[in-house]
């Protein structure tokens, strides 16, 4: 496998889902998926303030990290800022920030991805046109051995590409309704793609820092299987993330308590 798939093929596999997609960019959407209820995404919830919130990162019930997200709209681009470092145990610290940037039209249109990984990795990504056709291409350098290197790939690029990312926000602008289900396909890392599908399955009451919350849930499923898992409040936060089998969970909270006794070794956060 070659480094640029190596590097961010981890963060995939530590974040976002049980199984790598494995699916080619043009395949069949499997039947597992949830049907397609082609919801429209009301990204005028952004007019007003930004979305940005602070999490605890958890793994096995224990707290070893934090998540900063912040969601912003400006002249019609989506621009999404998002960064999370934990304590690994013996893989040591892990440290990652996406920056998104996409038309918020009818579909979320990517513009650009910049993606950092370890201090060691840094990969710019957009559309573009090779040959007269519509690719994704990506740039990347990071890291060989002390060397540092520059990598190029460019692939097909679907009309209904979605960056994993973003796709984990997607939800906020979806319908609070129970079967609400929206197909397309996801980009997760490199030419890494396959369908999926953001389905809300309805309503439940779930406790937040001891506190019972109303709450409407939305599954995240990718190559037919449920992936992750989001909860969002009737403010329209998302107040918990599920990443996979609810060992791997960030859940909301202030910076103040996000940052509090984590190991010394996780740098201090970005600002955005």
């Amino acid at each position: 496998m070659k480094p640029i798939s190596t590097a961010i093929l981890l963060l995939f596999m530590l974040l976002h889902a049980p199984a790598l997609l494995s699916a080619e960019p043009n395949a069949t959407r499997p039947q597992q998926l949830p049907p397609s209820t082609h919801p429209a995404l009301d990204f005028t919830l952004l007019n007003g303030a930004p979305f940005e919130h602070w999490y605890s990162f958890f793994i096995d019930g224990k707290k070893v990290g934090f998540e900063h997200n912040r969601l912003s709209m400006s002249e019609g681009l989506l621009t999404l800022n998002s960064e999370v470092s934990f304590d690994f145990g013996e893989k040591g610290i892990q440290h990652y920030i996406a920056h998104v940037v996409a038309r918020a039209a009818v579909w979320p249109e990517i513009v650009s991805v910049r993606f950092e990984a370890q201090d060691s990795l840094i990969a710019d990504e957009a559309p573009a046109e090779k040959y007269g056709k519509k690719v994704w291409a990506v740039v990347a350098s990071f890291d060989d051995a002390g060397k540092k290197k520059t990598e190029r790939q460019s692939f097909p690029l679907p009309a209904d590409l979605m960056h994993d990312y973003l796709a984990h926000h997607i939800a906020l602008f979806m319908p609070r309704e129970k079967g609400a289900c929206l197909h397309y396909t996801c980009l997760a890392a490199g030419e890494n793609m396959g369908p999926a599908a953001i389905h809300c399955t309805g309503s439940e009451s779930i406790e937040i820092n001891g506190v019972k919350t109303a709450v409407t849930a939305y599954d995240k499923y990718m190559s037919g299987q449920k992936a992750t898992t989001r909860w969002i409040d009737a403010r329209g936060v998302i107040v918990r993330n599920d990443y996979g089998g609810n060992t791997t969970i960030s859940v909301l909270s202030t910076r103040d308590e996000a940052l509090k006794d984590l190991s010394p070794k996780i740098k201090p956060p970005r600002k955005f």
